[in-house]
């Protein structure tokens, strides 16, 4: 592709525990759109500190859904997630400035995270641009958290000011006559309630597996020891090296994606690690497909967020 361009769209100014969208410029061919989540805490009166929420401040953007058409689902995940997911692709974390305190007084706070259509570690990255003239409207929607959701506990009194999220296109304006491939995302949560060495998930079929990503919370705290175990069947057949163990996995992610440290909690399976769509994982000819989890139930709630990152080839868009 040619030259790329970045674009500022309008914001979308934060409301308490409401979405809000904007329509994406619609004529180009999209690299990514970059989020910058900005704002300010002030914290007063009472006399008990709450305690700050550990992901935060990504913890105020409860999803990010990008749907074309009305209908289409492009990506859907919290902004927690993605932010994670972009640190592992990336191999550093994207710029973040935490709250620190729960006392009185006012902290800025920043968060930004990369939604992406150009395929990280991929023989051919390009493949998976999204090519906006597909589609008659694409619109961009941010759910809202609350204070809540930055501060627990304690007596005080939360406001928020100034806060939004900016987006920033990138593109290229450079004519293509390719038919791309869609590179979808989206998360599934489930809640662990009790200790199991089987809670299984059902997933989609039909679509190209590029990878999975798992985050694990504990009482709204990363925990690496929730999961123990991971596999994924279909039929009776396991599927690549989610059969190893989660500290296994963490350790090989360490590794595979230059990190100084795995952040606690996360972990990324490459389902095609030589960069090559032809190595992942095709679900076309599947009867059926399960993640099963084996777990140990933590105190406090316990949820496990699962990325899935599909692609959708273009042979089989019409």
């Amino acid at each position: 592709m040619g030259k790329s361009f970045v674009h500022t769209l309008e914001v979308i100014n934060y409301v308490a525990d409401q979405q809000k969208g904007i329509k994406i410029p619609l004529g180009y061919i999209l690299e990514a759109i970059n989020l910058r989540l900005t704002g300010t805490l002030t914290i007063s009166g009472g006399a008990a500190s709450g305690t700050v929420v550990a992901e935060g401040p990504a913890t105020l953007v409860k999803s990010i859904d990008l749907i074309a058409d009305g209908a289409v689902l492009l990506k859907r995940y919290p902004m927690t997630v993605v932010y994670r997911a972009n640190q592992f692709w990336k191999g550093t974390a994207p710029e973040r400035t935490q709250l620190t305190t729960g006392d009185e007084g006012a902290e800025d706070f920043i968060q930004d995270i990369e939604i992406m259509f150009k395929q990280p570690l991929a023989l051919d990255p390009e493949s998976t641009l999204l090519d906006s003239r597909r589609y008659e409207d694409i619109s961009l929607f941010i759910t809202w958290g609350n204070t809540g959701n930055l501060i627990t506990g304690g007596d005080r009194t939360l406001a928020l000011t100034n806060v939004k999220v900016t987006p920033m296109l990138k593109f290229t304006d450079e004519p293509s006559d390719e038919l791309f491939s869609i590179f979808k995302e989206y998360v599934i949560e489930k809640e662990i309630t009790v200790t199991s060495a089987d809670v299984p998930i059902d997933l989609n079929i039909g679509n190209v597996f590029r990878a999975i990503f798992f985050e694990v919370m504990a009482a709204l705290t990363p925990a690496n020891n929730v999961i123990n175990n991971i596999s994924l069947v279909s039929d009776t057949t396991i599927y690549h090296r989610l059969k190893m163990g989660w500290a296994q996995l963490q350790a090989d992610n360490e590794v595979d994606y230059s990190l100084e440290a795995v952040p606690t909690g996360y972990v990324l399976d490459n389902l095609m690690p030589s960069g090559d769509l032809a190595d992942a994982l095709d679900t076309e000819d599947f009867s059926d497909l399960k993640l099963h989890f084996d777990v140990t139930k933590q105190a406090g709630t316990n949820k496990i967020f699962t990325l899935f990152s599909e692609i959708i080839p273009a042979s089989a868009i019409i």
